[in-house]
């Protein structure tokens, strides 16, 4: 039996979200944006379904777990005019072959672990 890690509660989402790479926390953009869902979020990180993970020929979450310049940014949408940008570092990446979700899950491990008000924002 495996043990649960999780160091902080988890809260069940379905917003949707982009992805993007860039060149350290608040550097110049280094990939297009994917979207996909928020599966679900913590103080800590969050679990995220894509249904693509490449951007042309580059992997954004091997590409951003391999390189120290590169920072997977996460962007989370509210509302239509509420969106909040994270850096993050992926923490695991599988691909689920299952019909009724996107092929991609991704684990995500805030950089700087988020404040009470931020993840009030989402739950």
């Amino acid at each position: 039996m495996r043990k649960n890690r999780r160091q902080a509660n988890q809260h069940p989402q379905a917003n949707k979200i982009g992805i993007f790479l860039a060149k350290g926390e608040h550097g110049p953009v280094a990939s297009a944006t994917l979207t996909g869902n928020l599966v679900n979020i913590s103080r800590r990180g969050a679990k995220l379904s894509l249904p693509q993970i490449l951007d042309n020929r580059t992997h954004l979450a091997y590409t951003a777990m391999e390189s120290k310049e590169l920072i997977l940014h996460l962007v989370l949408h509210h509302s239509i005019d509420q969106t909040i940008t994270i850096p993050t570092r992926p923490a695991w990446f599988n691909r689920n072959l299952s019909e009724h979700l996107a092929p991609f899950q991704l684990g995500v491990e805030f950089i700087q672990p988020l404040h009470t008000k931020q993840l009030a924002f989402f739950i």
